[in-house]
């Protein structure tokens, strides 16, 4: 009788352990699906105020008018954009998106810096102002423009280089 009673204590002792295991495993899972969501959303709402910003100031770089309220305006807009690329530089340098996610923001960047600087001569000096006098977080962005304003295809080298003097 005894040994039946030991056999039963054994069956389900390991029963126990084996759902404990299963729903370990199913609980790790959904952590990790749940990470990985929170994740794509902070991506997807960052990269939509990123495009939203960028067509909001290739639209209002494209008025040659001196009015004071679309300079303000234009002035409010890239503010936001330089805001943007700082949130960007902040989850990069907290290691909260994987490096290739930065590459490709940088990369974006750059590409987003020079449309811009081609619509207009004096966009890139405009936003080295706004770097130098309005910005609380200044990391150095000012990398990035210097490699924006030399033109010409960036390589992964370029970029890469970018990432690790963004990330430090």
């Amino acid at each position: 009788m005894s040994e039946i009673s030991e056999l039963y204590i054994i069956v389900f002792g390991s029963i126990g352990w084996l759902l404990t295991i299963y729903f370990g495993f199913y609980r790790f899972r959904q952590y990790q699906w749940a990470k990985r969501k929170v994740q794509y959303d902070l991506f997807t709402k960052i990269n939509q105020s990123s495009y939203s910003l960028f067509l909001r100031a290739t639209t209002l770089s494209g008025i040659k008018n001196k009015n004071g309220k679309i300079q303000a305006k234009r002035h409010g807009v890239l503010i936001k954009y330089v805001e943007n690329i700082n949130e960007k530089v902040f989850l990069m340098r907290g290691q909260m998106v994987s490096p290739e996610i930065g590459s490709f923001w940088i990369n974006g960047i750059l590409n987003e810096l020079r449309v811009l600087a081609q619509q207009d001569e004096s966009f890139l000096s405009e936003l080295r102002g706004i770097l130098d006098r309005e910005v609380i977080v200044n990391y150095p962005l000012s990398s990035l423009l210097e490699t924006a304003e030399n033109g010409g295809d960036v390589s992964p080298q370029t970029v890469e280089s970018l990432y690790t003097k963004l990330t430090q």
